[in-house]
């Protein structure tokens, strides 16, 4: 089987089989070594990068493999759940998983399956309903996705009354737990969260927490902050 991609610089390390993902005329490898198969039309609908990469003359369009390589967005939790959601439409896992939900979005990004990208969101928003869970979890997919509306809608209402039941200390857990306070307060949040939220996104946050707190302003400030932070990158 020929492989389009170059391997990691663990080529010897052994590739095993997905238990779930055993059939179909294309595999791909993630980064952490586990194949996954499936019928190529589903990778090509999904992905103006696959269907490029696997169409007749494309540079692995007869290949059968391909061995991606980037470890924080290419492992085999974030495969399966891609691969879940294009084939099924289905979230594999509940959006309060966040390192999941930012991974599987970026993945997406990066393959640039814009379809699959609103199915996600609408996923998400759906699952967060069900169980009225805070929109926090949609305040992130939307700075992961760089969707500013999707931040603002998520800080409106209810949201903003919202807070983390976590222990009242800064030096509990610091770096993965949030601790009690408002959700949108990033003094709250977690270094997990800190280190997954964009930067713009996070200093936008940050100064319009400080500006607003959990008002009605929250959002507005927070808009005009992000608005500001992205014409410096221009």
């Amino acid at each position: 089987m020929k492989t389009w991609m170059k391997q990691t610089d663990d080529e010897d390390d052994e590739i095993t089989d997905d238990k779930q993902w055993t059939a179909g005329d294309f595999a791909i490898v993630s980064s952490d070594n586990v194949r996954f198969h499936i019928d190529r039309h589903y990778l090509m609908s999904a992905s103006s990068v696959f269907r490029d990469m696997l169409s007749v003359g494309g540079p692995g369009g007869d290949a059968g493999q391909v061995h991606l390589t980037d470890r924080s967005i290419e492992t085999a939790v974030v495969i399966g759940s891609f691969l879940r959601l294009v084939t099924t439409a289905e979230l594999g896992f509940f959006p309060w998983e966040t390192v999941k939900l930012v991974n599987l979005a970026r993945f997406l990004l990066k393959f640039d399956c814009s379809a699959a990208v609103k199915v996600l969101v609408l996923l998400a928003q759906e699952k967060i309903t069900a169980r009225k869970t805070s929109k926090i979890y949609l305040w992130v997919l939307g700075a992961a996705i760089d969707d500013p509306d999707l931040c603002v809608n998520a800080m409106t209402n209810d949201s903003l009354t919202a807070t983390w039941t976590g222990e009242n200390e800064f030096d509990t857990d610091a770096t993965r737990c949030q601790v009690k306070g408002n959700v949108f307060n990033p003094q709250a949040l977690s270094f997990t969260w800190w280190s997954i939220i964009p930067g713009e996104y996070l200093w936008a946050l940050n100064r319009a927490w400080a500006m607003a707190g959990n008002t009605k302003e929250l959002p507005v400030k927070f808009k005009e902050l992000l608005t500001a932070a992205k014409a410096c990158d221009t």
